[in-house]
């Protein structure tokens, strides 16, 4: 199973412009009205793919140098894949997400390669229903503009490692691998 934009998942990394100064650390938020999270799973036999839109992402930055750490929430109860019974399916059983609403990612080290441009990598940590494993993903920085930047994410996580169940139906289940993918903008803080 893929999944993108796992709220998730987090995923928002390294999108964030050089600071100017290696000892001023820049602050950074994600806009969230404007940013999105989600995932694809892919069923096994492969035919079947579901796709999870509509997740929101809220988090901080922190840019010194040429990197960033930083700490992103995913908000999952958004999260619908156009089918009203496997979203119910998903939040009550898979998810719990009246228990679990949010997936966290803490993003340990991005660094840039080319300034506020381009492609980058990130390592941190995903956590979903309180149980967190290292992730790794890579993301791309689409430009800046005045004192905003647009980013976009993704990583693939085995469902297997979160305490979520492989989700299956007559046979058919969701392969382990998910993918999740983001996109924001995050605004300088004044």
């Amino acid at each position: 199973m893929k999944v993108r934009i796992f709220p998730l998942l987090m995923t928002a990394a390294g999108f964030f412009p050089q600071a100017k100064s290696a000892s001023a650390a820049q602050q950074y938020e994600v806009v969230e009205s404007g940013s999105s999270v989600g995932f694809l799973a892919v069923g096994k036999p492969g035919f079947l793919k579901i796709r999870g839109e509509g997740g929101t992402i809220k988090g901080n930055a922190e840019v010194e140098g040429n990197g960033f750490k930083g700490t992103f929430n995913a908000k999952l109860p958004a999260i619908k894949t156009g089918i009203d019974l496997r979203d119910e399916h998903m939040h009550e059983k898979y998810l719990e997400t009246g228990k679990y609403p949010e997936a966290i990612l803490t993003l340990s080290e991005v660094k840039f390669e080319n300034g506020i441009a381009g492609k980058c990598s990130f390592k941190g940590e995903l956590t979903v229903k309180n149980v967190a494993k290292p992730i790794t993903g890579d993301c791309t920085i689409d430009g800046l503009t005045g004192d905003t930047v647009s980013v976009k994410a993704a990583t693939e996580i085995n469902i297997e490692d979160f305490p979520i169940g492989v989700p299956s139906h007559l046979g058919i289940k969701v392969a382990d691998k998910i993918t999740i993918s983001t996109e924001f903008q995050a605004k300088k803080k004044s």
